[in-house]
């Protein structure tokens, strides 16, 4: 076990100052406490400590768009959210079930590290590059578990049903990875 002293610590009833956090070997909470007992090492913490944090919407396959949607190409006229989109499509089709998984890893553990405790990732991201569902129609989804699983933060998984590209339209080329035909197919 070992023993973290902060100067204030956030709980359900209220601010507890001080506050000592107590751990097992193997870095799990074992108990918040106001006193440490006698003759155990506390290890001190200047600052405060407050709840793990939940990213409420997260798409992690756009992580890995960090960049790429700055910069406009040559014939472009502005930059606004539908050239932002088109930039996404690209990404889009060029994800594999191995990339979807490692930026995901990538950017749980980032959370992670940055105090956020669970996700709740809208998954839209279904299918193969060409369109089609891969044998395992919850590949993609399953990649996302399993990077969470790696990264060790929670996560919600929301598969979005995505049948439309836009009001009323039909969907684009660069939304084939999306789109799911009919509920039944999506329910599957």
């Amino acid at each position: 076990m070992s023993w973290w002293r902060f100067e204030a610590l956030w709980s359900p009833e209220g601010w507890l100052r001080p506050a000592y956090v107590q751990l097992t070997a193997e870095g799990m909470l074992a108990g918040i406490h106001s006193a440490a007992p006698e003759a155990v090492h506390v290890e001190s913490v200047p600052g405060y400590a407050l709840p793990g944090f939940r990213n409420a919407h997260s798409h992690a396959f756009q992580y890995a768009m960090a960049g790429l949607a700055e910069h406009l190409p040559a014939d472009a006229r502005e930059d606004d959210f539908w050239s932002w989109r088109e930039a996404m499509y690209r990404l889009a089709l060029a994800v594999s079930p191995d990339d979807l998984q490692a930026i995901a890893t990538m950017l749980y553990a980032e959370l992670a590290r940055c105090g956020y405790t669970g996700v709740a990732e809208f998954h839209y991201l279904h299918h193969s590059p060409t369109g089609t569902a891969y044998d395992n129609p919850a590949e993609m989804g399953e990649r996302l578990v399993a990077a969470a699983a790696a990264a060790g933060i929670a996560i919600t998984l929301v598969p979005v049903y995505y049948n439309r590209g836009d009001f009323g339209k039909d969907p684009g080329e660069g939304q084939r990875r999306f789109i799911i035909p009919t509920p039944d197919e999506y329910f599957r």
